[in-house]
This record gives structure tokens, sequence and C-alpha cells, in this order.
């Protein structure tokens, strides 16, 4: 399985232009610039993606929503993608508002006509929002770990970073280990161990599917964006 994680572009947010402040702030024209870039970057690499998974956050959503049309996948809304802090107090848009803004997409269960955001304040610690990439990492093995899948999904920069940890076996190192810039690239893989000769072997336990060599192939790839939509 091979796995790229794609930070949104630029929001309203990140370009200090929310004001009165939006929980659930858009793209900019820039951002939607460097989605729209990264969407035929993406296409033309030819990586074979068979699915794309997206927070319901409105910032990821337009994002993906660029990729649905260049790589012709639809999008999988996955609320265990969302930011670290989620809305906070807000539930963030409902399953009829997803639907009618962006149609073709596929909906969780937990998207519902209430929104989608349930966790409050406390998903802003670690200890909340590191088991929470720990759900969505389990949920996407389960999905595609079996296969040799290309997935790609379209998430944020403190949960992104969040996420790369886990994959890597790491534990809480606060929100930066990983940093993400706009719709900056990485992409792990997970390998049968035998195929990656230089990796050390994983600890026995008896079974053979545990015997999985994780490697982060790069991290933060913005190369297809020139200098000036780079933020």
């Amino acid at each position: 399985m091979k796995i790229y994680i794609i930070r949104h572009g630029q929001s309203t947010h990140n370009a200090n232009q929310d004001n009165p402040h939006n929980p659930d702030p858009p793209l900019t024209t820039l951002g939607r610039e460097q989605a729209q870039r990264t969407a035929v970057a993406l296409r033309e690499t030819g990586l074979g993606a068979v699915a794309l998974y997206a927070s319901p956050q409105r910032r990821a959503l337009e994002t993906a929503a660029f990729l649905q049309q260049a790589l012709q996948l639809s999008p999988h809304i996955l609320p265990d993608l969302c930011e670290a802090g989620g809305l906070g107090e807000h539930a963030g848009l409902c399953r009829n508002e997803i639907l009618r803004e962006w149609p073709g997409v596929t909906l969780e269960e937990r998207v519902t006509e209430q929104g989608w955001w349930t966790g409050g304040e406390s998903d802003r610690e670690e200890a909340v929002f590191y088991p929470r990439a720990e759900q969505a990492l389990a949920l996407l093995r389960a999905r595609h770990g079996e296969n040799e899948d290309t997935i790609i999904l379209v998430t944020h920069g403190r949960f992104g970073s969040a996420l790369l940890s886990t994959i890597l076996g790491l534990g809480p190192a606060g929100y930066s280990r990983y940093p993400f810039d706009n719709c900056g690239i990485s992409r792990a893989d997970y390998d049968p161990h035998e195929q990656v000769g230089y990796a050390p072997p994983p600890i026995s336990s008896g079974s053979e599917e545990t015997r999985i060599a994780v490697r982060l192939r790069f991290h933060n790839q913005v190369e297809h964006l020139p200098l000036s939509l780079r933020t």
C-alpha cells in the first residue's frame, strides 16, 4: 500500500483573511490555484491511485474537488482526517450541504444532518488526536493493506504530521515533527519486508502478515508549485 498525504491549499485563515473568524474557512484564490496545480501534477505522474479520501472541512473538500476532476476518483469523506482540534464547538457541514456542493462524494454514516464534528475542544490535545490518527490508519489498512493499493488523503497540517508520525510508529512530539506547506505532498509505502533488504527486520510475532516495512519516500514535496504559490 502506498499512501499520499496532501495538505489542503491555502485557506482564508492561513492567509489571515478571516475577519470575523470563520470556523470552517474556504480556500483563497491562491489556495485554489495550488490545489489545481497539485491535481495536475498527480495526474501527470500516473500514480494509479484507487481511492481518494478527504477531511470534511471545507478547505479540504475544495482541494479534493480538484483531485476528483483530474484523477476521476470520487472522494470518500472521512471525519477522522479533520484537523487537530476539529471544529471546537461547531458541528461542521451537514450531509445535505456537502452533497449539494460536492455531488458524487461518498459520506460515512458519521456525517449526519446535524453535522459531523462531536469531539469538542479536547481534540486539541495530542492524547486525543493521536489515537484518532491511529483509528484512521487502522481503517485505511483494513480497506487497502492487503493489496498494493495507492491511496490519496487530503488532510491538514497538524493532523497530517500526527498521521505521518503514526504511520512511522512514532509517538506524539508536538505539531511540527513533519510540517506541511499548503498542498505539500508526502508519501509512505507499506512493503513486504523481504522486498526491502536494507530495512531492519520487524519484531517477530510468528505471523508473516506482520513482516511489513514502512518507508517514508518523501515529505512535503512542493516542487510542483512555483515559488510564488508556496505558502
